[in-house]
């Protein structure tokens, strides 16, 4: 039956070199779309407002978004190990209250960003071990209820998440798991 389905299908018709370079024209333009979205806002501001481009409004945007682009790269690595946390704005936000405070009440400025470092590495800490912990117990219990139940010993397999993706997506596009398969 999937192979009927398939050979009713027509070939997708062959590119050009025209079409290909269409094609790559396009997949480049999507690729650094929010870049021209950036460089287009930036003109609009700098036409709208004379400040915009004046030196200090230009430090003083590289200033606040230094924290983002700090932040970004940890989450980018996070991000590539198929994880994904949360909390990471939160602890910024505490790091950041507790160091205005504590210069507000007129601590010299390296120990606030000593304190700042440490209590920052300890909430992550303590976020990281409880996240690794959880995921240990959830496992433990998967793997002692698919021992003590058979129903669940045949929907749940055994090589991991993985495993699960693929069985959603065979039984929401069998033909292309038999393409896959054979």
């Amino acid at each position: 039956m999937i192979d009927e389905k398939l050979a009713g299908r027509q070939a997708a018709p062959r590119l050009t070199a025209f079409g290909t370079t269409q094609l790559r024209r396009l997949r480049t333009l999507r690729a650094s779309g929010l870049i021209w979205v950036l460089v287009i806002m930036c003109a609009v501001a700098a036409l709208v407002s004379d400040a915009f481009l004046n030196p200090f409004n230009i430090i003083n945007v590289l200033r606040q978004i230094a924290l983002f682009g700090i932040v970004s790269v940890g989450m980018t690595y996070v991000i590539l190990t198929a994880g994904i946390d949360l909390s990471v704005g939160s602890i910024v936000a505490v790091v950041a209250v507790t160091s205005a405070m504590m210069l507000d009440s007129g601590l010299p400025i390296p120990l606030v960003i000593l304190t700042g470092l440490v209590i920052g590495v300890l909430i992550g800490a303590v976020n990281g071990l409880g996240i690794a912990l959880d995921v240990r117990s959830i496992r433990r219990h998967v793997k002692q209820e698919r021992q003590e139940h058979p129903a669940i010993r045949e929907t749940l397999p055994a090589d991991g998440p993985g495993a699960v993706h693929e069985r959603a997506a065979a039984r929401i596009f069998p033909h292309e798991a038999a393409r896959l398969a054979g």
